[in-house]
């Protein structure tokens, strides 16, 4: 799975390549705390910084960051690259079947 050229202006990376897009689970905010959430929170896992909003999850440090800041954040994590935990991820299957159900 090779990675795109660069995120865009808004720190966001391209959907890489065999990768399947994030659905906001928040599966790996759960599982294990980014540089971001081990440096406000310490080590650990189920980072206290993620919230859910709409129906999905969303890193609250990006969410309350100045705009350049949220920029570098998500460029940092590789926000909008794709899913990194989408297998056996009951969370992210059921936001996409909710998904479905919708149309």
């Amino acid at each position: 799975m090779a990675m795109r050229d660069a995120p865009n202006a808004d720190g966001v990376w391209p959907l890489a390549e065999g990768a399947v897009p994030c659905v906001g689970s928040g599966l790996c905010c759960k599982k294990a705390r980014c540089v971001i959430g081990t440096m406000k929170h310490g080590a650990g896992g189920d980072c206290p910084s993620l919230v859910e909003r709409d129906g999905r999850f969303w890193c609250g440090e990006i969410l309350n960051a100045a705009p350049e800041i949220a920029a570098k954040m998500r460029e940092h994590l590789y926000v909008g690259a794709g899913c990194c935990m989408p297998l056996f991820n009951q969370a992210r299957e059921q936001l996409i079947e909710r998904a479905k159900l919708r149309r």
